[in-house]
């Protein structure tokens, strides 16, 4: 796990956001679509670029509104091909310039650091309210008093780019929404912080867990609970049950240990559901995805058994009782979708190749570089089902630095993949 230094400094900045600080050619990026043949081998610029109408809504993968549990089957039916996600028909939305990136260095935004570093520090995504949600660990510089904090960026599906949202409009710049500086329910300061991952339940309250550093560690998971977006804060991040969803028996079984890089959180009806990665502690030969349950994020029911051992990095959404998952075989070395029935039952038999590597920009395109992180294929953000499509969102795109060092020789912006539903 990489831990942060202050010497770890990057050098000067280049155009990264130029793109993105020219409206038409923002929209453009956004409009063109490219498309991939089934082989994967070559791209296309459609000749028609199609966008979801302004009246259409973004559809909230991570909440059943009819405020009953979907019941997990023992069978997964697979049902006929036309049920099924064709990964052929994925297009690309951001072939000019991505949807959100870290801005100008001049800036006092928190967000110019919107970045992936290694196993910690990544943006992810929720919906809520008809919107997208992006969840970003930001930084204001270099120096410990910098960051990391977390700040949000929105996006309503049908403009060209996502725009982020400031948490402190008196201050200058977009400002950071939850501090390392304030104070959690115990008084301390919250500290600092990494990814975050969030799910709204029908009255739009907000439940999840997040990453941060307490007892100098970076290896701490806290849940958070708020009413709603709107009062998200500090106080929100449960440090009294700091590590209280995670299995760490070191008995060599799945529940050796819980990984605290990979989450994601689903909301269905009354229950919370906590994809995560775990590892057989003590040996750490081998990784499986488990889901745990809990109805107040306060109380914990763990699986008897792991989902597979064959991925980890999983990313969950929901369409009514259709369920998507997404996530990265380890043997195979590839993004692969997994249709479900509930969300404990999934069809691993049935995974399908997406073929993400086949979309890395063209030469001298903003995704052209840094694309290419596990292996050929681009980390993710997240995945969520807006309107009728099933939309990745993948992290791509130089850094705003023309001399870097690890661990900044990262991504620094986010684009959009999306397929149809059936």
């Amino acid at each position: 796990m990489l831990e942060y230094h202050p010497d770890m400094r990057a050098a000067t900045w280049f155009g990264l956001l130029g793109l993105s600080l020219a409206a038409g050619c923002v929209r453009a990026g956004f409009e063109g679509r490219v498309a991939r043949d089934r082989s994967g081998a070559s791209e296309r610029d459609l000749a028609r670029g199609e966008r979801a109408p302004a009246d259409a809504p973004l559809e909230s993968a991570r909440t059943e509104a009819g405020g009953r549990d979907a019941p997990g089957l023992d069978l997964v039916d697979r049902g006929d091909a036309g049920s099924r996600i064709d990964p052929a028909k994925l297009v690309k939305l951001t072939v000019l310039a991505p949807l959100l990136a870290a801005p100008a260095p001049t800036s006092n935004d928190c967000g110019r650091y919107l970045i992936h570093i290694g196993e910690g520090w990544l943006p992810t995504s929720f919906l809520l309210g008809g919107k997208l949600y992006f969840a970003v660990p930001c930084k204001y510089d270099d120096t410990g008093n910098g960051g990391w904090h977390t700040a949000f960026a929105s996006w309503d599906g049908v403009a060209p780019a996502a725009q982020w949202l400031d948490g402190d409009p008196a201050a200058a710049g977009n400002q950071e929404t939850i501090s390392k500086f304030l104070p959690a329910p115990d008084g301390a300061p919250l500290s600092d912080q990494m990814s975050a991952y969030f799910a709204a339940d029908a009255s739009g309250a907000l439940h999840g867990v997040a990453r941060i550093r307490r007892l100098s560690s970076w290896s701490h998971n806290v849940p958070v609970v708020a009413s709603s977006f709107a009062s998200l804060s500090e106080g929100s991040y449960l440090v009294s049950l700091m590590d209280a969803m995670q299995m760490n028996l070191a008995d060599g079984s799945f529940k050796g240990a819980t990984e605290l890089a990979h989450y994601d959180v689903i909301r269905v009806g009354a229950t919370t559901y906590l994809y995560t990665q775990t590892a057989n502690a003590p040996l750490n030969t081998k990784k499986y995805l488990s889901v745990i349950r809990s109805a107040d994020m306060q109380s914990f029911i763990f699986p008897a058994a792991p989902l597979s051992d064959e991925y980890d990095r999983v990313h969950v959404a929901r369409s009514g009782s259709r369920y998507f998952m997404v996530a990265f075989h380890i043997a195979r070395g590839r993004w692969e979708l997994i249709h479900g029935s509930g969300p404990e039952s999934w069809d691993f038999a049935g995974a399908q190749d997406l073929n993400l590597r086949g979309f890395v920009g063209a030469a001298g395109a903003w995704d052209a570089e840094l694309f290419t992180a596990l292996g050929p294929e681009p980390y993710l953000a997240g995945v969520e089902v807006i309107g009728n499509h099933l939309h990745l969102f993948y992290m791509a795109g130089a850094a705003p630095y023309t001399a870097q060092t690890a661990p900044y020789t990262a991504a620094r912006a986010i684009g959009a993949l999306r397929v149809p539903l059936p």
